[in-house]
């Protein structure tokens, strides 16, 4: 494991950045990532794409519950996009959304009202999208203090995901 944020929750795009080229260069062959900006560079997107060429990046779509692709209207009423969420938009990632107890997507998940497959309609977003929906609802988890309980998140859903990719690369003897 790659610890990327503080004891507190918090990082920044360069420890992002620099945790995944050292999982990389580590010849990891799944990275997953629990975690999303809506802030985006070029050295950002150009580092996540060049990683994915070496391995499988799954990262989260985020808990807002809007579409990436939609707009909504501030105040004073002036229409703007939602942003995605990065990197789990990028192209080059399985970008992870979190469904409830009964299959569903969770209310409060970002998606992708364009479905599962690759092309983004709105400007600068080209090939973007989220791929998978997974449990993400009441999903056991640590704690501080070695302790257990429940959380919720696509945060949640992500890892889920990398281990079933894992499995199947072992299965299919891919890894």
């Amino acid at each position: 494991p790659i610890t990327v944020f503080d004891a507190l929750g918090s990082g920044n795009l360069f420890n992002i950045m620099s945790g995944i080229v050292l999982a990389a260069e580590n010849q990891a062959d799944i990275i997953s990532l629990s975690l999303g900006s809506y802030n985006n560079s070029s050295l950002y997107h150009n580092t996540v794409n060049t990683v994915a060429e070496q391995c499988i990046i799954v990262a989260a779509a985020g808990n807002d519950g809007v579409c990436m692709h939609s707009t909504h209207r501030d105040l004073h009423g002036i229409a703007t996009p939602h942003l995605p969420c990065l990197p789990g938009a990028y192209e080059t990632v399985i970008g992870v959304m979190a469904t409830n107890e009964e299959g569903e997507l969770a209310s409060w998940s970002n998606f992708d009202c364009n479905g599962p497959l690759r092309g983004v309609s709105q400007t600068g977003f080209e090939g973007w999208g989220y791929q998978l929906r997974v449990p993400g609802n009441k999903i056991l988890s640590t704690l501080p203090d070695g302790q257990y309980g429940t959380m919720s998140g696509t945060s949640m859903a992500t890892p889920l995901a990398a281990g079933a990719i894992s499995r199947l690369m072992q299965c299919r003897n891919f890894a």
